[in-house]
């Protein structure tokens, strides 16, 4: 919003948070999340935004691209699956930024891509059972996936999570776990 308020035309494409008004506005041009929308129609779309009449162009252009998270956290970085959707989303990414250049002005464009995270393998003779760590006594409820995941502890057993964690998996972690106040932290 800061770029609109200053003047600048701005759209975006899937990019989390557009769908909310924000002291009632929206980016001048936006897009309702739709995952089964392709890339190549996304791109067709950015295009069609830069070659607006001068002053309906967007001078701040943002896209989003669910994947290869989504893949990555179901099959591993290191699948074949993955690889062959990072090599597509990274022609495809070719195509985005050779259609810019050719227009007119194009040269003029900066074009960056960014990321929320990396991937890692994991090493299957590594693996730890989250359960292992966990006394068969406490009441919890586990959710999340690869790689993190909440424990929930019920009642008394919220106070003894860290002292009873401590017997079975000792981490530097603990230590700041014990010594945070952050909101988000789980038990």
């Amino acid at each position: 919003m800061t770029a609109q308020n200053q003047g600048c035309t701005n759209s975006f494409f899937f990019w989390v948070g557009t769908d909310v008004a924000i002291q009632g506005k929206h980016p001048d041009y936006w897009k309702m999340y739709d995952g089964n929308i392709p890339i190549i129609q996304r791109i067709d779309t950015i295009l069609k935004w830069l070659t607006l009449p001068e002053p309906l162009r967007p001078r701040l252009i943002m896209a989003y691209y669910h994947e290869p998270d989504g893949i990555g956290h179901e099959f591993g970085p290191d699948d074949p699956k993955t690889l062959r959707l990072v090599q597509e989303l990274d022609s495809l990414t070719g195509i985005l930024y050779k259609r810019i250049r050719k227009l007119p002005g194009g040269n003029n464009i900066n074009f960056m891509v960014v990321s929320d995270h990396g991937m890692g393998a994991i090493n299957s003779e590594k693996n730890n059972a989250l359960r292992d760590y966990i006394p068969e006594h406490w009441p919890v409820r586990i959710e999340g996936g690869n790689p993190n995941f909440n424990v929930y502890a019920e009642g008394k057993w919220v106070d003894s999570g860290i002292s009873d964690t401590e017997e079975n998996y000792r981490s530097e972690s603990l230590e700041t776990l014990r010594n945070t106040s952050a909101p988000l932290l789980r038990d």
